[in-house]
């Protein structure tokens, strides 16, 4: 993700950077209550040429780019508790537009502006399912309402371009609240859904998968699920669970996409963020670059894994044997050199890698399940990278 505030140089910095770690998509941060401030209609010229420049240099090089917001302007605010007095608006920037038609309207600008440089993705909103960015309090049936006034206005302006839902966030209610978008009938007004994924296990993203049985049962299996936003902070905070090394953090990425890559209907997964701002505290320190934009571990994790990523070279199951001790043998073709993860469950959910790093001799690779006679029923897949 790439956030407002940055100089043409440092622009052009992050572009190359993210050329080189292979990054096809790039989620940007459009602040409404700050490109439109005053009055509907009015937009800051400068603010506005800090987009002019990213996003056709983004496209320009091959890059996708995905604009979101979830904030609105004092003059569109359906805050109650917004005042001005002689320091000037006060009012909660995260409460939801009184008119969703002025929230779409604001999106098709965007369509409009971006569009010459390839069509682009919107994300409706922020983690609409947690109140601090829906206050007072979380509404399906009220976002829903947002969702059908952007969707057929950013189409009708750009109708290639795609509408996602706000990336949820990932606590327990998450299933619930799909369900009820589901039930209100929300199907046709996103084209993918968009989930935000930090594991507090680093081994664990149940909310994906609970989500998409959510969207199995819908019937809606068809459409893919996008993590839009994954990450650890690097920060040194030992009450902080999820405060990381950087070499750890190197290495959860890694783990997280493979593991994410297993699943067909997992088409596009974003990590928060590209740069840190501030390595002394949590927000601050997700990036997979230091603020002075060397590069912290996990770029270099990040390039790899996109590296073998973009290879053609899928493994192949040849055989599975069971031997005459009880255990599985698997046989297996991929390419000398790479990768591969060798993982089992007993009732195709909740997959786990049970052999990796293994070596091959011209491509042929073999594992021995030796834990297979504690299991009356085990399943096996190879994944990559």
């Amino acid at each position: 993700m790439v956030g407002r505030g940055a100089t043409f140089q440092e622009q052009d910095q992050s572009v190359a950077l993210m050329k080189e770690a292979g990054v096809q998509m790039v989620r940007i941060n459009t602040p409404w209550h700050a490109l439109e401030p005053e009055q509907k209609g009015t937009y800051d010229t400068n603010l506005l040429g800090f987009y002019d420049h990213i996003v056709p240099a983004l496209c320009s090089n091959g890059m996708r780019c995905i604009f979101v917001n979830a904030t609105t302007p004092y003059w569109a605010s359906a805050d109650p508790a917004k005042y001005t007095n002689s320091q000037g608006e006060h009012w909660n920037a995260l409460y939801k537009p009184a008119n969703f038609t002025n929230y779409a309207d604001f999106l098709v600008f965007l369509a409009n502006r971006y569009k010459p440089y390839g069509s682009n993705v919107f994300e409706i909103w922020n983690e609409e399912n947690d109140a601090y960015f829906w206050p007072p309090a979380p509404s399906a049936t009220n976002y829903l309402a947002m969702l059908k006034a952007c969707y057929p206005a950013i189409k009708q302006a750009d109708p290639q371009a795609l509408v996602i839902n706000g990336g949820l966030s990932d606590g327990s209610s998450s299933g619930v609240y799909l369900n009820t978008l589901y039930s209100n009938g929300a199907r046709p007004f996103f084209d993918v859904f968009s989930q935000h994924c930090y594991p507090r296990n680093p081994s664990s993203e149940s909310v994906v998968f609970g989500n998409r049985s959510v969207m199995v049962s819908r019937g809606d299996s068809a459409k893919n699920i996008w993590v839009t936003e994954c990450g650890w902070p690097t920060y040194t905070n030992a009450s902080d669970p999820n405060a990381v090394s950087l070499a750890t953090q190197a290495q959860y990425l890694n783990d997280l996409y493979t593991r994410l890559a297993g699943y067909s209907y997992v088409r596009a997964v974003f990590w928060y963020n590209l740069r840190s701002f501030d390595e002394t505290q949590h927000e601050g320190s997700f990036g997979i670059l230091f603020p002075d934009f060397s590069k912290k571990p996990s770029f270099n994790a990040l390039k790899n894994w996109t590296t073998a990523a973009s290879l053609s070279c899928p493994p192949s199951i040849s055989s599975v044997q069971r031997l005459t001790d009880g255990n599985v043998r698997i046989n297996f073709l991929g390419t000398t050199g790479l990768v591969y993860k060798v993982q089992s469950c007993d009732l195709f959910t909740n997959w786990q890698t049970i052999q990796s790093n293994l070596t091959s001799t011209n491509g042929a690779y073999l594992f021995d399940d030796l834990a297979a006679t504690n299991f009356p029923n085990r399943f096996y897949r190879v994944v990559w990278p």
